[in-house]
Formats: C-alpha cells, structure tokens, sequence
C-alpha cells in the first residue's frame, strides 16, 4: 500500500524542521512512504532550509499562496499513492502515528470508512486540540473536547476504538485517493477554514463516516500559519464559507428552510461586532413610538444621555467613536453574504455535482452534526436568535 503524506508551508521556518524530523522517524526507509511539501510562496529561509537538510522531501513550489484548500488540491494531483495522509506543517508526530491512522482502512470491520482523523493535542501533549468534529445547521465546524485535559478523551475512547465524527481535521486526516477524487476533495473556492468540514458534510452525503484513531496522535503548534492571517479576514472566510457549506450539501427542502435563518445569524453576529442595537442607534420619541411597544426597550432622556457622555471623558467617547469606526470599516460579515449571492451561478454548479452524489437522507445526517443549535460567539442576542430557530424551524 502506498502512501503519500501531504503537507503545506508558508514562511513555517519556526516550526517546519520538528514536523519533518518526526515525519522522517515515522517513514524512513519505508519505500511506500513519501512526504509531498507544497511551498506556498514563502518569504522565509523555510525552502533553502528544505532544500539543504532534507532530501528525502518531494517539494513543490508555488509563486503564491493558493491558499490551504487550493494548495492541498494542488498536492494532492502530485500523488498516485493509495492512500493520502494530510498533515499540518506546525504538528509533530506521535511515534506510531502513521501505524494507527492507516490501521482502519485495512480492518475487516471498518466499513463505509471515508476517512480517519487522528487526535490533535496542544504542544504540550497536556490538553485536546481537536478530538473529534461536530457542526451546528449553519455550516460552522466545532472541535470536540477543545482545551480540555488529554485524561478526558482517555476515558470517554476507552473502550472505542474508532469513533464517528461529523467531520475530520484537515489537519490530521487519512483517506483513500479513490475517495478523495469521487468526493472532489477540499473545495479550492474556500481558500481556508472550513474546507474539512465541507468534505466530512460531503462524505456523509455519500454514504462514508470519517472515525477518530485516538492512538494517532500529533502535537499542534496552533495555527502557526493562521495566526499571521488578519483577523477581519479570518472573521469573512469563516462566514462565507460556513454559508456555502449550507447551500451546497443540504436538500432542497432544508435549503430553503435553514438559508434564510443562516444569513440572519450572520447578520446578527456583524451588529454584535459593531455593538449595534436599535437601542444605540434609533433616539427620541419616534424610535419609542416605533419600538417601545415590543421590543422591551428602555425609555430614552436625550439630556440625561448627554450627561453620562460628558462624565464618562473624552478619552472614553474617543475610544468609542474609533471603535464604530472600525466596524463600520470592515463589515466583514456582511461581505461574506454579499460574496455567495455575487457568486450564486457557480454555487449552484457546485451544489448540482454534490447532491449528484447523494446517497443518504438529510435526516440521517442532520442527526451526526452534534451541536445543530450551537451559536458561535454565545452572546445573548445570538443565543436568542438560535432559540427561535430551533423553535419554528
């Protein structure tokens, strides 16, 4: 069985040399093994540093960034391996990782298997990173067991060898070529951030489950590529990409049921960034005759309003009005609802290819999704919004 393990690198000098000498314990002298590193237009000594001290890596080098989704894609159609191992350039092995996450494929009571995820640990191997993969109905991908004490997962897997997750990590995940070229493998649209939920969403909808190999264990550097992305462009990739997760998997019944209530949620979540409530903005008798009624809001004495601004400084009022500029600056969220409807004709192709390979029902799916009615930044307006969701929808 041949395997290939994939990886990217971005300016990863850091970090870059502890992956590949743990990489190399795992696969030396193992002629079915090799590791394929994209390049994605580093900056950094990362390529020469590749270049003078491991050999034994095939590298490929890009111009530019193609993003995670894109540049795995990209290695992805380098290999004729059997089976795709995709790694993270800011993780380090586990001695017998590759032993434990290749174990199911060649199990007789493993079926249906799509993929196996392995578990992510902090660098410190104390505390879960990602020990499994759940969604709530918008599309957003939550990592089970985050920060919580490696003894947790221990205890709850102790006599599961392989349990099923809605979705697998890209970032530790196993899957045979021919899988990965029926599914069509991460979305290169995505860029980043959600593609592995995209593709574990996808794998249910055919019939696969992904498994966790708790024994396939790797050390995370956390997001040590990621955490130089800005974070107003992390907020929009999130959005959009959680979006098109939902126009492109679900059925055409729970499409036109849970889009609208998607695009609210986001919506709320750009007012919360921005501190907006009709409270703030809309003043005087007007907004009380227009709002008063039944929204619960408090009665507005502009003068009294007025004092409280002076006492609280002009240090304080500064503070905010930079504040509301900023949001109003990047309304990210917003740009991410725009994104989908500019983009709709070419959603809608994507969506056709992914329900042509449907071979389960929604409500079997929607039953592994693990946290359906989890909101993503738990405030109080986006926990009530959510309510009502699960309660009329």
């Amino acid at each position: 069985m041949k395997v290939s393990l994939i990886s990217l690198n971005l300016n990863g000098a850091p970090f870059l040399g502890d992956f590949l000498d743990s990489v190399h314990v795992e696969i030396a002298g193992d002629i079915d093994y090799e590791l394929i590193l994209l390049d994605n237009g580093s900056s950094d000594d990362s390529v020469d540093m590749v270049l003078s001290n491991y050999p034994w890596v095939r590298l490929i080098q890009s111009s530019r960034n193609l993003g995670f989704a894109g540049g795995t894609q990209r290695t992805a159609e380098e290999s004729d391996a059997d089976i795709l191992v995709f790694l993270n350039n800011d993780m380090i092995l586990d001695p017998g990782f590759m032993y434990e996450i290749l174990k199911p494929f060649e199990s007789e009571d493993e079926k249906n298997v799509g993929a196996v995820a392995g578990l992510i640990l902090n660098e410190t191997g104390t505390q879960v990173d990602y020990a499994g993969g759940d969604m709530n109905a918008f599309g957003w991908g939550f990592q089970r067991y985050h920060g919580q004490q490696v003894s947790v997962v221990d205890e709850e897997y102790f006599d599961i060898d392989t349990p099923r997750q809605f979705f697998g990590c890209g970032g530790a995940i196993a899957i045979t070529r021919e899988t990965w070229i029926k599914s069509g493998g991460f979305d290169d649209d995505y860029f980043a951030f959600f593609e592995d939920v995209d593709l574990g969403w996808r794998l249910n909808l055919m019939g696969l489950k992904t498994i966790l190999a708790p024994k396939a264990r790797v050390l995370h550097k956390h997001h040590g590529t990621a955490a130089a992305m800005p974070v107003h462009l992390r907020t929009f990739l999130l959005e959009r990409n959680s979006l098109m997760n939902v126009i492109k998997n679900y059925d055409e019944t729970n499409l036109g049921k849970i889009l609208p209530w998607a695009i609210i949620m986001a919506n709320e979540r750009g007012l919360i960034d921005s501190s907006s409530h009709t409270a703030d903005i809309f003043r005087g008798r007007w907004a009380e005759d227009v709002f008063s009624s039944h929204d619960g809001r408090k009665k507005f004495d502009i003068f009294k309003d007025l004092e409280n601004l002076k006492r609280s400084g002009l240090k304080r009022a500064k503070s905010i009005l930079k504040k509301d500029a900023a949001a109003a600056k990047y309304p990210v969220r917003n740009l991410a609802v725009e994104y989908v409807f500019l983009n709709w004709d070419r959603l809608m192709s994507k969506r056709n290819l992914v329900q042509n390979l449907r071979k389960a029902t929604d409500d079997d799916i929607i039953n592994l999704m693990g946290e359906r009615f989890r909101t993503v930044l738990g405030h109080d307006r986006e926990k009530k919004l959510m309510e009502a969701f699960e309660r009329y929808v």
